[in-house]
């Protein structure tokens, strides 16, 4: 039992850190991209982000189901965050069928910034036992 609950730590652990990869990738490709194929690129990264989420969130319930579903501060924190990610998500390919290129290059680099910055800040958070 708890050598499957290190694996799915583990699984976290690189989900995480592949998640933050993948939103560096996002971020460049539109902080520093030019606006000519920026739908394109969207969507060339979003089945990967949407990977690393349901990966993350499938460990996360294995690692509830465990805990016999006693939930930890830490854990809604992260269940928040990953809401807020899908949610952003979402409205960036919202905002990716639209016409108005600006508005789309400007919300999907602060999004992918906000996801790093919540990704790091989340796992140190977990890491260190703070919440």
């Amino acid at each position: 039992m708890e050598d499957t609950i290190r694996l799915i730590e583990n699984i976290i652990t690189a989900s995480v850190f592949a998640f933050v990869v993948t939103a560096a990738v996002g971020f460049a490709l539109f902080f520093f991209g030019a606006n000519a194929d920026l739908k394109k690129r969207f969507r060339a990264v979003m089945p990967i982000y949407y990977m690393f989420l349901a990966f993350m969130l499938f460990c996360a319930l294995l690692l509830s189901a465990f805990g016999h579903f006693e939930i930890e501060p830490i854990e809604i924190v992260a269940l928040a965050a990953w809401i807020y990610a899908l949610v952003s998500a979402i409205k960036a390919y919202k905002l990716s069928k639209g016409q108005d290129r600006a508005r789309f290059k400007s919300f999907t680099t602060k999004k992918y910034l906000a996801d790093i910055i919540i990704c790091f800040f989340l796992y140190f958070l977990w890491v260190g036992g703070v919440i």
